[in-house]
């Protein structure tokens, strides 16, 4: 599937106790003005999860590309629960509405993405 939206907070990230990174985020997609925005919870792996939490942060258009994947476990009262997550393959910036390099205000200052930006003479002008 894929879709593009709003992030809705900061992507969180963590490590799994083999080290592997996840970063999990969610995204806001509107439909039409009489629809009611739908929200996806999107889990990006590895490398991919690193550049996400460096890269992304609230209110920046994505694209993203992945398959539905459902998770069931036992809550700590007992009852089962389970939830539907989006496994991200591909994501990227949307430009709708705007350059590429206008969405760099909302890249961390401090992220990697930012500093080679910085590095590449004109990259950062528009």
């Amino acid at each position: 599937m894929s879709f593009a939206g709003n992030v809705t907070d900061d992507p969180e990230l963590r490590h799994t106790e083999a080290g592997i990174a996840r970063a999990m985020f969610r995204v806001a997609v509107s439909g039409r003005r009489e629809q009611e925005a739908s929200f996806f919870t999107v889990v990006v792996w590895r490398d991919q999860a690193e550049h996400v939490a460096e890269s992304l942060s609230k209110g920046s258009r994505v694209v993203v590309v992945g398959r539905l994947q459902q998770r069931s476990w036992t809550a700590e009262d007992g009852s089962a629960r389970s939830t539907v997550e989006i496994v991200a393959e591909e994501l990227g910036p949307s430009l709708t509405g705007a350059p590429w390099w206008r969405h760099l205000s909302r890249v961390p200052a401090n992220s990697r993405c930012r500093r080679v930006i910085a590095s590449k003479p004109g990259l950062d002008e528009g």
